[in-house]
């Protein structure tokens, strides 16, 4: 987040909407596009890992 706002963007005072597999978190970049941040939890299917893993057993 830190690095985030020193290139520019900004956040409003909201917190990260916790959906339990993935938090989110929206903030606007220096044009003042929309950009949707995402955390996804452990063993939710869809993180780097898990998807590099199905990917490679595909």
């Amino acid at each position: 987040m830190a690095h985030l706002r020193k290139c520019g963007m900004t956040f409003n005072e909201r917190d990260w909407v916790d959906a339990g597999h993935v938090k989110t978190l929206y903030g606007y970049d220096p044009e003042g596009n929309v950009i949707e941040i995402q955390q996804c939890m452990p063993a939710n299917g869809f993180t780097l890992e898990e998807l590099k893993a199905r990917a490679d057993a595909a």
